[in-house]
Order: structure tokens, then sequence, then C-alpha cells
């Protein structure tokens, strides 16, 4: 007989193996990438090339904007630009406004050309060890384990410890992967 799985029926047919502990680690519904010291924007205000920053040797790609350490860049036209612990949309609307005392209607984008302020150190029982970047993609615990080469044979992986906001939480990846 085949029974067809809907929303109403389909927690009927989940069992879980054995029993497992549910973590205490909130889930990050709103992501948003703060820019940090380090980071590299780029800022591109369309109709006016006078204000892109100059390729380097020839190359087709344009530089960008390192954010120093005071959390600061220098846009030609508007000097400092605070762009510490501000999201790209908050970078946008200010280099938009500000540039509105010399071009009507300006229309600015702004990207994070390279991530470097902000990421996460995968260590333990995984095959690689490293830093990994954040950026402005969510990465998930699975991913980032993943992205460390797996983990070892020797892991307990029902057992990881996720340290965030120096708080610890204990994730048991075993049983939701079961």
């Amino acid at each position: 007989k085949v029974v067809p799985l809907t929303n109403a029926n389909i927690k009927s047919f989940y069992r879980t193996r054995r029993d497992y502990t549910e973590t205490r680690l909130p889930v990050l519904d709103d992501w948003n990438y703060l820019i940090g010291v380090g980071d590299i924007v780029s800022v591109a205000v369309f109709d006016h090339p006078e204000l892109a920053l100059p390729a380097r040797n020839g190359l087709e790609f344009a530089t960008g904007f390192r954010i120093q350490a005071d959390g600061n860049f220098y846009h030609p036209y508007i000097g400092q630009v605070r762009a510490l612990d501000r999201t790209v949309n908050q970078l946008r609307s200010e280099i938009s406004q500000r540039l509105k005392a010399f071009l009507n209607d300006p229309q600015v984008d702004v990207r994070i050309s390279e991530f470097n302020s902000q990421g996460i150190i995968v260590s333990g029982e995984v095959k690689a060890p490293r830093r990994q970047k954040l950026s402005t993609v969510p990465l998930t615990l699975l991913e980032s384990l993943n992205a460390s080469g797996g983990w070892t044979a020797g892991a307990d992986i029902a057992r990881i410890t996720v340290r965030r906001n120096d708080r610890l939480y204990r994730v048991d990846l075993r049983g939701f992967l079961e």
C-alpha cells in the first residue's frame, strides 16, 4: 500500500533512532554581515566613472576601499566615511545622501569585495582545523564542519561545543543527522 506524504501525516513517519539532546543554541533568523576592520568595500556611482578607483596594473577589476583600524575609509568628494559595524545598505544610504551635495540623484552600489573582519574557528576532531571567513551568506554548523574536511574517526559529534558571544552551547549533531 502506498501512503502519500502530506503536511498532516508526515510527523507520524518520523522516528528517531535514539534519544538526543536538543540544543539551546539560538537560531539566527536575521543574519546581516556587519562591515569590520580589514574588509574591502567597493563603491560604484552609476554614470560617474570618475568616482571609481582606477584598476591596478591594467587589470579589469576595480579595487576597493580597505576599512582602516579606526573603522573608516576615505572616499573622493565626501571624505571620511564610517563603515565599522554597519551593513552594506546602511553604508549605501549614507554615501548616497552625502553625494547629493555634489551630484543630482546619485545611484550608488556598495558591495563587500573582500571579507576579512569576521570569522569562526573550527578546531578539535576535524580533519583540517582552521579559521573560516564569514560573509553575507549565513554559515551552518554542518557547512563549517564540511569546509574543515569533516570530522575525524575519533570525533564524538554527539558532543559538539559551540562558543558564541562568550557562551557555550552543546550540540548533538549525531542526533540531528539521524
